[in-house]
């Protein structure tokens, strides 16, 4: 009867690499966020030379331009109202398709920090079982596979990264500097 005996299984990890790709992550995941951030905002208020406050404000401009030059031609006050009213018009939508998009954004925000929480909890909660295993003798590898992924979601949500103590703990920051969460 020949075959293989596993005494121990080992894992091994280069904590420099990890730690760069950990904040590399958050940094593009907080880039990522701006950016669809801000194409929302420009698609609220559209392409410049197209329908919009810009274009709305260039008829107005141009309207009361005229109609300086020229303030007794009725057929030129008329038009500066009309321009005057598609412009209050024009920010009065925009400013509605604003305020929706910032529901969102506070909705979005809302589960973020709901999802944060859970995995910062999760985190403590793993740190704890690594520690309590592993002071028993124990390999815990598979808890330490978890808190890996655990860790990453949280710096794909955040931007933040995490820090190895020498017992095997990991702590969290934000990248404000604040801990979100400190060993178990």
């Amino acid at each position: 009867d020949q075959g293989v005996e596993v005494a121990r299984i080992r894992r091994l990890e280069d904590q420099f690499a990890q730690a760069a790709l950990q904040r590399e992550q958050g940094g593009l995941a907080e880039g990522e966020e701006r950016l669809r951030g801000l194409r929302q905002i420009e698609s609220t208020f559209g392409a410049l030379g197209g329908p919009g406050i810009a274009s709305s404000y260039a008829s107005f401009a141009s309207a009361f331009d005229a109609l300086a030059a020229r303030a007794e031609d009725p057929a030129l006050r008329r038009s500066a109202v009309v321009s005057a009213s598609d412009l209050a018009s024009s920010i009065r939508t925009t400013y509605e398709r604003l305020e929706v998009q910032a529901r969102a954004e506070d909705k979005a925000i809302s589960v973020t920090v709901q999802r944060t929480n859970a995995l910062a909890t999760g985190l403590a909660r793993l740190n704890r079982q690594i520690h309590e295993d592993e002071a028993g003798g124990n390999i815990a590898a598979s808890l330490r596979d978890q808190r890996t992924v655990v860790v990453e979601e949280l710096s794909d949500l955040t931007g933040g990264r995490a820090y190895s103590s020498p017992d095997g703990r990991v702590s969290f920051e934000l990248p404000a500097g604040v801990t979100l969460v400190a060993g178990d």
